[in-house]
């Protein structure tokens, strides 16, 4: 942990965001796939090399050296015998000196820690992988050189995910010799400065020109600190440099053999056939966004399965109760790790806090970083994300493999809360309703049949011992508070003061029934106004005042409070006046303490719990008259009431405990974790690739490699690829046979050229189109193969998103139609992601180099007509890269050779169908067009 959570000081989002932006030709060393299930530390011989010119700068490397496994061997050099006899001192009083192989004195003290790296290079060739570091004071740069020594410390040994990481590559590539972070802000590893001309020489001298260096060209390891395998710098001319090539002490801060050395690093790894690649550390960056502190929280936790709920504030209603209730369960009854995400605080939050790790965002959540929670996890994660306003975050999750569990509590027939939201729930692994109506509310607004990812389950009650006072004492002490007779009767309603809830109904009740009646009841209303200004809030004030002007003062409206048992048990009837509350708990909890209850038909499914006629009554809607008349039945016959209130106890006590909701959602994680696709099916991502940034190819690669689907296939067809973007390629390729690559001849390349070659290497009965540059979420291949043979069909295509150019940011979700010839020939509405069979590929002929650019509307067109069967998935299963100049983005300029293929595209696929006199036109709307028949 970098500091206390409460008092970090929390960069800005698009600084962070920017500086991210700006590394497309690094790898993300987090990001990494490939590692082995046993540590890479028992494969090889690793180590740390240190120069250590001032003694007492070891202290800034100790805190990480005394945490890195001890497999990881120590070699030193300094350039004194004291100062070698204080470093053993120190590595003593550490517990260190057990893993130092050698402290070796560099006397001649020339090149500093470059002649000392020659020096001792002997001895580093015994190891398969090195970290080259070095202390380094910089006292011209003030407390910027100090920044940057601690980032070099940092950026190489301080993330011991990424020294795993590191080592593996390294040690498992074939062409790759050296991995160096980028350069810190306020440095460049780019600039010759006043050093080319002694390169120069260097390189005709001592290389006898073999240095293939261009002076407008330029990237080394900065401050020659890097990790490598010794084999890269392993060439006799390199090695025999002598101490006195370098400049005597004190030599200048630029433009000296050791200066121009360094540089030349990367060109020396070269004469070997090994490649220099520069990698970022997210957590760097990340390491000062409050996002953060959750993966801290995570790592933090032990082996029990770990479960993240994510709730949208903590204020005293149901939703939250719900949230808080589960984490109790998952923590106390069920020993499990549960830390909560609020959007926003509340009167509840110290109850989450008591109870385990709780972080607040007060509304400032930045998905982009706590999608690099989800991503950078050391653990898979069951997800709980509470109300549809918070399903997006399951969304993100799922990308990564987490599962995502969906809680939704709301209506969608209120009209209150965008369809979108219900379609990030019912794309969960498991969307669970407390009753069928809502369910059936959810489907409509999203326009799509029950799918079988869904549960109807209420929720239990939300506190075990609830009520814990004695109804008795409860009874006479709420009458004296209110200050009303001991003997009257009281009816209950609840929850915020908003149209939703009904209030103004349970009001109009009362009047009726005090106007109507002689009896001694009084009607009292337990919840809070609207917390800010809204028009629910206006709403609530006007009701307020009107109630002030009621002739009968016996309706009640008490405000909130966070601990309602008193009130529960003192009330004689509880009456439900909600226009739409799925599955109240407070209902539950009037039937914990005995209640009946009164609420109104088909605005709540919480009447499956209290049965009507027996535990109380479901009424026509909203008629307050008949209302009435059961509250009064209930008032005149204490012993019916008395039954209704035993089989209501009696029924929570059997089947809404909340740990027995809790283990429901737990049994059903666990079956989704652990089914599997009985297939054997392969599917073949098809991608054309050309000119693809280093980070762009890395996370394309880790998507598929994350896929939760085994038997998949990744077919590239391209090339002009960089020389560390084909070193990365290659690695990957040699680490996983499920890589494929074809090189593709420049003078031939095009999208459809490369995507043909692709497919010519690939063995998939499915085929799925992948651009270059995009992301697929983890359970993509399982998806898309289930569906294929499921429903027996030849073409599956599903919604998207898009991501940034970070990979971290997602956002724009596109939820399409059912498959319809006549918005497809408006646009290409399909796109992403598409997947066919095998047989329809080569039935239409692949891709036509001549619709370049809209290459895959013309596949797409052509293969709908000769489809068996099409079918359209609802879950975002793709993420469509936007940056500069990219399709995705929707510029017309950006491509406006791409408009005109697709109006040649609709305009071919209706003269193979064999239509006639008809124009195709672009229309206004960039990528559409408009068919006008003559």
């Amino acid at each position: 942990m970098y500091g206390n959570i409460d008092e970090r000081q929390h960069a800005p989002s698009n600084k962070i965001l920017d500086s991210l932006v700006t590394l497309r030709d690094h790898i993300d060393i987090l990001d990494h796939s490939g590692k082995c299930k046993t540590s890479i530390f028992q494969e090889c011989q690793v180590a740390i090399y240190l120069h250590i010119y001032y003694p007492e700068s070891l202290h800034e490397f100790l805190e990480y050296l005394t945490v890195l496994p001890s497999q990881i061997r120590l070699v030193i050099t300094t350039t004194t015998s004291e100062k070698k006899e204080l470093i053993i001192e120190i590595l003593e009083r550490a517990l260190l000196i057990n893993r130092l192989d050698l402290c070796h004195v560099y006397h001649e003290n020339k090149g500093r820690d470059i002649g000392a790296f020659i020096n001792i290079y002997d001895e580093l060739i015994k190891y398969d992988v090195v970290c080259k570091l070095h202390a380094k004071k910089s006292p011209h740069l003030g407390e910027f050189g100090k920044s940057w020594f601690r980032y070099l410390i940092r950026s190489t040994i301080g993330n011991q995910s990424a020294i795993e990481n590191i080592v593996n590559i390294l040690y498992h590539s074939k062409d790759i010799g050296i991995l160096a972070p980028t350069s810190f802000q306020g440095t460049n590893n780019h600039d010759w400065a006043s050093n080319f001309d002694i390169s120069q020489s260097i390189s005709d001298h001592i290389f006898n020109s073999e240095l293939d260096i261009n002076k407008e060209k330029l990237r080394y390891p900065s401050a020659t600190v890097f990790w490598f395998k010794p084999e890269a710098l392993n060439q006799q001319q390199f090695r025999s440099i002598q101490p006195d090539f370098f400049p005597e002490e004190p030599i200048p801060i630029d433009g000296t053999t050791a200066h121009s050395l360094e540089r030349l690093i990367p060109y020396i790894s070269i004469l070997n056939g090994l490649k220099t690649l520069y990698y970022f550390d997210p957590s760097l960056y990340l390491k000062s966004i409050k996002e953060w502190n959750v993966l801290e929280s995570i790592k933090a936790c032990d082996d029990r399965n770990t479960f993240i709920i994510v709730g949208h504030d903590a204020s005293n209603s149901g939703a939250p109760r719900t949230a808080l209730a589960l984490q109790r369960s998952l923590i106390n009854d069920l020993n499990l790790n549960c830390i909560v995400i609020l959007l926003n605080d509340g009167p509840l939050l110290q109850a989450y806090k008591d109870n385990g790790p709780t972080f607040v965002f007060k509304n400032n959540l930045v998905h982009s970083y706590l999608n690099a929670v989800f991503k950078y996890s050391d653990r898979l994660l069951n997800v709980v994300t509470n109300t549809v306003i918070t399903a997006v975050v399951g969304q993100l999750a799922q990308a990564y493999g987490h599962t995502h569990v969906a809680l939704v509590h709301e209506n969608a027939d209120t009209g209150y809360w965008p369809s979108e939201m219900f379609g990030h729930a019912l794309n969960g692994d498991l969307c669970v309703f407390p009753g069928e109506g809502v369910a059936q509310a959810a489907y409509t607004i999203c326009n799509i049949d029950a799918p079988k990812n869904v549960a109807i389950r209420p929720q239990g009650i939300y506190r075990h011992n609830f009520p814990d006072l004695l109804i008795d004492e409860c009874y006479e002490s709420v009458r004296t508070e209110l200050g009303i007779p001991k003997d009257s009767k009281i009816i209950l309603g609840c929850g915020t003061i908003e149209p939703r809830k009904g209030v103004d109904i349970f009001i109009e009740t009362a009047d009726f029934f005090l106007n109507n009646s002689s009896e001694n009841i009084f009607f009292l209303w337990i919840g809070d106004l609207p917390a800010s200004k809204c028009d629910d809030r206006n709403w609530a004030e006007q009701l307020l005042d009107k109630l002030k002007d009621l002739p009968n003062s016996n309706c009640l409206i008490l405000g909130g409070c966070t601990k309602a048992d008193r009130y529960f048990q003192a009330c004689d009837v509880f009456y439900l006046t909600s226009r739409k509350d799925p599955f109240p708990g407070v209902v539950l909890e009037a039937m914990a303490c005995k209640k009946p209850i009164i609420a109104f038909e088909d605005a709540t499914d919480v009447g499956n719990a209290f049965n009507d006629g027996t535990g109380g009554f479901l009424l026509s809607q909203f008629d307050v008259t008949l209302a009435a008349e059961k509250i009064y039945l209930y008032i005149k016959n204490p012993q019916l009431a008395y039954d209704a209130g035993i089989h209501n106890e009696n029924v929570i006590q059997r089947d809404y405990i909340f740990s027995k909701y809790a283990n429901f959602l737990i049994e059903r994680s666990n079956l989704l974790r652990s089914a599997k696709l009985q297939s054997d099916s392969v599917i073949s991502f098809i991608v054309p690739i050309f000119k693809t940034p280093l980070l762009y190819l890395q996370q394309l690669l880790s998507s598929v490699q994350s896929q939760s689907y085994p038997n998949w296939e990744l077919c590239l067809g391209g090339g002009d690829l960089d020389q560390d973007v084909l070193s990365y390629l290659n690695y990957k390729m040699l680490s996983d046979h499920r890589i494929k690559y074809i090189e593709v001849n420049s003078s031939e390349q095009g999208i459809s050229v490369n995507s043909n070659a692709a497919i010519s290497i690939c063995t998939g009965k499915y085929i799925a189109l992948l651009d270059h540059d995009d992301l697929l979420s983890a359970n993509c291949a399982l998806e898309i193969i289930s569906i294929h043979e499921e429903n027996d069909c030849d073409f599956v295509y599903t919604a998207e998103d898009k991501v940034d150019g970070t990979g971290l940011n997602f956002y724009g979700p596109v939820y399409k139609n059912v498959y319809s010839e006549e918005k497809l020939l408006k646009n290409n509405y399909i796109t992403h992601l598409s997947s066919f069979s095998r047989e329809l590929i080569k039935e239409i002929g692949g891709f036509r180099p001549e619709y370049d650019g809209a290459q895959d509307y013309d596949l797409i067109l052509r293969a709908s007509s000769h489809a068996k069967k099409i079918f359209y998935l609802p879950r975002v299963l793709y993420h469509w890269r936007v940056f500069e100049d990219s399709t995705s983005g929707g510029s017309p300029e950006s491509k406006p050779y791409a408009i005109e293929a697709g109006r040649k595209a609709v305009e071919t696929f209706l003269i193979e169908k064999g239509k006639v006199r008809f124009t195709v036109q672009n229309s206004k709307i960039p990528f559409s067009y408009d068919i006008i028949y003559d």
